[in-house]
């Protein structure tokens, strides 16, 4: 008798999978889906077989009906907490095939307030997949454990990874996509559960189904959940970039904590089986749509040698990422009459934002009217027709201040303008209603102001850079006994200025952490009396400041034995492998 286990990859959650569907349609307002999934396969037997099982994944919500081939099956739950269909097939021969037709009613999910971020070790851990370096804490950095900030990482990761199709199935590791900025679903949501669980919010990885407009079928899917204070899970997609709201043709089919996890096929018996999965099958049986966005305009009559201005009320009743793009009228040659500034925004709100566009008016005709079209990824819209007439004398305006700053350095800059009335504005930092603007930037990155007013514009550029602001020395012992041992932390200032900063020390699933002023150029040194469990162990230090800099080193520790010890340990040994050696050998005649 032997017991075999065929692990089979999630294909389904990586692979482009075929969907019934003939015509293109767009998800992201889907309010209601009633849903039919069909999985199928066959396995071709040789020899002697007793049992056979197979675990498959199926919606953990809405289910109206399952129509399954197989001699039984049952419901059972994984550790995580997950409904899996087991298989089971006593005495299978030949060629067995099997196939498990469901009907899933799925609902979009609403968040209707920012709430409170939850606790869970389990969602909170660094693995082979999601991965924690400097440059992904450098990402994460500063730390912040909110929803809004979970939303901020996933319009980061969405406009930072480009799709490739060529990687699915390779589920690349967190460290790996951000170094090669490009992937499928997979990729995407290792490095936003990476950057997540940094900030300490639980993240769970989710697999499942969902429509996507690339391939206009469905596939097989991967998002995120962050765990709220409440219970419950709030769905973001970095990869459709959607947070908090979340369409209905997200069907979950698992919560796990990444992507290292598989469907099972298993037997008894001496025999040989041969697994062969059949494409998925998917067909729409029904649907409700629903806008959940409100958009206003307004803006003014304008010259025709100048530059105008668009204001944008969004509103809805609840929380969410929202993709705002405009769009003016055509010309006769082909080409947008206003050229716009940003013209797509992608942000996270709750119940109301605000938005500013400034535009060139390109147009050779001074006297027209020229709507434009402002609308989002979920089908709400409003435009406005804006009438273009004439010349007039444009001011000269300016901005002042700053091309280059670091981050979370204080800077302001100046509106150089004599008229009170204007719109002194940025597409990331908001509005100011001043001439004079203080602000400080916590990322780095390259920032857009626009000072308009009476049809002139003036623009700046500001680059927020990262500098290294602190080196970190480590020196451990190689290995050591169960006994305590010391670490000793150097970290040095490598700044001309004062800085504070915070100390963070991590080993054996303990942490310890600590406020230190710095003077420029300064060293200071840190002594940690340490000990474990006999094993190998990784300590980690981290220094915070306005960027993250941290150092690692693994210590191996073992058990000290005596001679006794080591002698009555042999002598177990020995008679250990006397008995195991036995019960092979009667498992052998029984067997026969």
């Amino acid at each position: 008798m032997k017991l075999t286990i065929l692990p089979l990859l999630l294909l389904l959650l990586l692979l482009l999978l075929p969907a019934s569907l003939a015509a293109d349609i767009s998800p992201k307002g889907f309010e209601y889906l009633k849903l039919r999934v069909i999985q199928s396969g066959s396995m071709q037997i040789t020899g002697s077989v007793s049992v056979m099982n197979l675990t498959v994944y199926v919606p953990q919500e809405g289910i109206e009906s399952m129509d399954i081939s197989a001699d039984s099956w049952r419901l059972i739950t994984d550790e995580f907490g997950n409904d899996i269909l087991l298989l089971e097939w006593e005495n299978p021969k030949g060629l067995i095939e099997y196939r498990v037709d469901v009907v899933v009613n799925n609902n979009a999910n609403h968040v209707y307030s920012k709430g409170a971020i939850g606790n869970d070790p389990l969602y909170l851990k660094e693995t082979d997949t999601i991965v924690f370096n400097d440059e992904i804490m450098k990402l994460a950095y500063p730390f912040e454990k909110s929803l809004e900030r979970a939303a901020e990482l996933t319009i980061m990761v969405n406009e930072m990874v480009s799709y490739d199709e060529s990687l699915a199935g390779e589920k690349k590791p967190s460290d790996w996509v951000l170094a090669n900025r490009r992937g499928v679903c997979a990729e995407f949501s290792n490095l936003l559960t990476s950057l997540l669980r940094l900030n300490n919010i639980p993240t769970s990885y989710v697999v499942g189904y969902s429509y996507s407009e690339l391939d206009k079928q469905f596939i097989g899917h991967a998002w995120v959940e962050v765990l709220m204070s409440n219970g419950e899970w709030v769905a973001l997609d970095p990869t459709w970039l959607e947070a908090g709201y979340m369409d209905a043709t997200h069907v979950k089919i698992a919560n796990l904590p990444d992507s290292n996890h598989t469907e099972i096929l298993s037997y008894r018996g001496s025999g040989d089986i041969r697994w062969i999965q059949d494409e998925k099958e998917f067909e729409i049986l029904d649907y409700t749509r629903k806008n959940i966005t409100d958009i206003s305009l307004e803006s003014e009559d304008f010259a025709g040698n100048g530059y105008g201005y668009l204001k944008a009320g969004i509103s809805s009743n609840e929380c969410r990422i929202a993709t705002i793009k405009v769009s003016s009228c055509i010309g006769n040659r082909g080409t947008h009459l206003f050229d716009i500034y940003d013209n797509q925004r992608n942000f996270f709100f709750c119940q109301s934002h605000e938005l500013y566009w400034v535009f060139n008016i390109t147009a050779e005709n001074y006297a027209f009217y020229c709507p434009v079209v402002v609308y989002d990824q979920i089908g709400s819209r409003a435009e406005k027709s804006i009438r273009v007439e004439g010349t007039k004398s444009l001011g000269n305006l300016f901005i002042s201040g700053p091309n280059t700053i670091g981050i979370n350095e204080q800077f302001q800059l100046q509106a150089g303008i004599d008229s009170d009335e204007f719109l002194f504005f940025s597409p990331d930092l908001g509005k100011n209603t001043e001439k004079e603007w203080t602000l400080s930037v916590d990322r780095p990155g390259t920032y857009n102001f626009y000072l308009y007013s009476d049809g002139s514009l003036a623009t700046k550029q500001v680059t927020v850079a990262e500098e290294r602001e602190f080196s970190v020395g480590l020196l451990v012992p190689d290995n050591v006994t169960e006994d305590s041992f010391l670490a000793e932390v150097t970290i040095e200032n490598l700044l001309n200025r004062n800085k504070q900063a915070v100390v963070r020390m991590e080993f054996n699933e303990q942490s310890e952490q600590q406020s230190l002023s710095f003077l420029p150029r300064q060293t200071r040194q840190i002594i940690y009396n340490l000990s474990a469990d006999a094993g190998l162990k990784k300590l980690k230090v981290l220094v915070m400041s306005d960027t993250i800099t941290s150092n690692s080193a693994s210590v191996l520790i073992y058990k000290e034995t005596s001679w006794l010890d080591d002698f009555f340990g042999g002598i177990t040994s020995f008679f250990m492998g006397i008995a195991e050696a036995i019960g092979d050998l009667f498992s052998s005649i029984f067997s026969a």
